[in-house]
């Protein structure tokens, strides 16, 4: 199986560009993950914004073994705020709130967008922003079923810019991950813009915005490659 990774999207559409290139819904033996962040763009129009995220969601509904969508801080900025409480987040705008808002929630619901994908044959981890060792311990012992419990939308105790180990995988910094990760499988994780593109630090590979760097990551028996779209 050969696995292809999206980074923040926050608009754009480069993804049809990787999947062309990789010839995903071509090939039986491919998967692509997106890793959140579907919305929330200073440059791109929100009716632009918010068709592209249609698309992406069709991809879900007719190849849905195939396609494997992650909830990012931006976008559960757009679910039920009396539900999934979290600070508005920038570039949240009201408009596309009452857009987005029913269709990401009915998305959310039926589990075709999540908030982690354990790959547990091959021990990778992907989640937005990261799992740390602390914030997984304050929970175990609540509820064994976390994501539907917390939802992740906890942003945590600590400093509010994600950079304390308390704070919750689709907000936690890379510092506070890489200081406080410890587990055995290896992440992969998007987030934070990275200055010099996709970037391997200990076992957390940290994958840039697609707004910033055009990059995507490609994971095929358990070697990791970077790829780049023009």
């Amino acid at each position: 199986m050969k696995t292809i990774v999206i980074g923040d999207i926050h608009g754009r559409d480069v993804w049809k560009q990787i999947l062309k290139l990789e010839q995903v819904l071509e090939n039986k033996d491919t998967q692509v993950i997106f890793l959140g962040d579907y919305f929330d763009s200073f440059d791109i129009d929100i009716s632009y914004q918010i068709e592209n995220f249609r698309a992406i969601s069709k991809l879900k509904k007719d190849y849905p073994d195939k396609v494997i969508l992650l909830l990012g801080n931006h976008d559960v900025n757009y679910l039920d705020k009396s539900k999934y409480p979290f600070a508005n987040c920038s570039g949240w705008s009201r408009d596309t709130y009452e857009q987005v808002h029913k269709e990401l929630t009915e998305l959310y619901e039926s589990k075709q967008v999540i908030f982690s994908y354990l790959d547990a044959d091959n021990k990778i981890l992907f989640t937005h922003a990261g799992q740390t060792k602390t914030w997984l311990s304050e929970r175990l012992n609540e509820d064994s079923n976390i994501a539907d419990k917390y939802g992740f939308t906890d942003m945590g105790s600590g400093d509010p810019y994600g950079n304390d180990p308390h704070q919750s995988p689709i907000w936690v910094r890379p510092s506070s991950l890489l200081e406080d990760n410890g587990f055995e499988f290896t992440q992969v994780v998007g987030h934070t813009r990275q200055s010099n593109g996709i970037r391997k630090v200990d076992n957390v590979w940290f994958c840039d915005c697609l707004d910033y760097v055009n990059q995507y990551l490609v994971i095929k028996e358990g070697v990791f490659r970077v790829e780049e779209v023009g």
